[in-house]
């Protein structure tokens, strides 16, 4: 009996130890590739046209975690990054540790211009580094946070391009519904 119990739960290990597969993302016009080895963890509406989701890098103590939210139509990105760094700070502070914030800068995001705000800070004794990406295309506004351990920044840096090299927002046509006689 205790060899079927010690059977059950290795492959039970080996199941959960199962790299996630590349999955392609694709909602209200917006896609990307989910890489191998990252899953979308979470995936939310946000009330009145947006959409919020993250994606993390698999491995019980890996640090790769980028996060999309948008909205239809324009926010004042200046607002929308303060708002992020605001709850970013709140969210930290509750952990007993601070962040380090980085003026705004100019970037592009797969080419399409945005404007950045990197951050660092210490906790459980790991080195954190973060970015927040804000920019308008196509008819919406978004933030994309990307963080990472200071540690797994190499074992990460090929799935953030992945994800940000296919991200893709389509146009999406808005087509008024028949008229009934």
């Amino acid at each position: 009996m205790k060899k079927i119990v010690l059977i059950g739960l290795s492959l039970l290990f080996l199941i959960s130890c199962e790299e996630s597969p590349e999955t392609k993302f694709s909602h209200d016009g917006v896609s990307f590739l989910s890489p191998k080895g990252w899953k979308i963890t979470e995936q939310e509406t946000i009330e009145d046209g947006g959409y919020y989701l993250s994606v993390k890098r698999d491995g019980l103590n890996s640090g790769g975690l980028l996060t999309i939210t948008w909205f239809d139509g324009e926010v004042e990105l200046d607002y929308l990054l303060e708002q992020y760094k605001t709850n970013l700070q709140e969210n930290y502070r509750k952990l007993n540790t601070t962040l380090n914030f980085s003026e705004a800068q100019a970037k592009t995001f797969n080419k399409i211009d945005c404007s950045s705000i990197e951050y660092n800070t210490t906790y459980l004794a790991s080195k954190v580094l973060g970015e927040i990406i804000g920019f308008y295309h196509n008819g919406k506004t978004f933030c994309v946070l990307k963080q990472d351990l200071a540690k797994d920044v190499e074992k990460s840096r090929k799935g953030f391009a992945i994800i940000e090299n296919s991200f893709v927002v389509e146009i999406l046509e808005i087509v008024p519904e028949a008229s009934q006689p």
